[in-house]
């Protein structure tokens, strides 16, 4: 009887680490089309439960423009619309700046990061593309983050 319950803790052990309890997201989609982050600009990674993306790579698609503040360590994305976002390396804050109307800030439940690997902004993606106006879905059987651009 030890052994089987002996046996049957030390299987659970070595497949624990296989189970996959937060799934991280194997796919983003914008509008159906499946995205590909190019080797030398990022991976998808996953922090506090949260789907994280480069910056630059996902509001490129996004069809904005991005610059990143070495000094202060931040990213200002500017959308078609003229509209400008910025986050701050480790700030669980967004601030959008819309052109000659009053900023908005927004708090996230996480925090930006710069990883230290590739030396890029990460930002959580859904957070991010929802306050661009973008709806997101979550598919996990398929681990697939779909983004559907807003109607104009």
């Amino acid at each position: 009887m030890k052994k089987t319950f002996l046996l049957a803790l030390l299987v659970c052990a070595l497949l624990l680490p296989c189970l996959n309890v937060g799934a991280t997201a194997q796919l983003i989609t914008l509008d159906g089309v499946t995205l590909e982050i190019p080797a030398d600009m990022g991976t998808i990674q996953e922090k506090d439960d949260r789907t994280f993306v480069p910056v630059r790579f996902i509001c490129e698609y996004f069809g904005c423009d991005v610059s990143f503040n070495e000094v202060q360590q931040s990213a200002t994305i500017t959308d078609k619309n003229n509209t400008s976002y910025l986050v701050m390396d480790g700030s669980n804050q967004l601030f959008v700046l819309p052109d000659l109307a009053v900023p908005t800030l927004y708090n996230m439940d996480t925090k930006t990061f710069i990883d230290q690997t590739d030396e890029r902004m990460y930002v959580p993606l859904r957070f991010l593309a929802e306050a661009m106006k973008f709806t997101v879905s979550w598919d996990a059987s398929t681990e697939t983050v779909s983004i559907t651009s807003a109607a104009e």
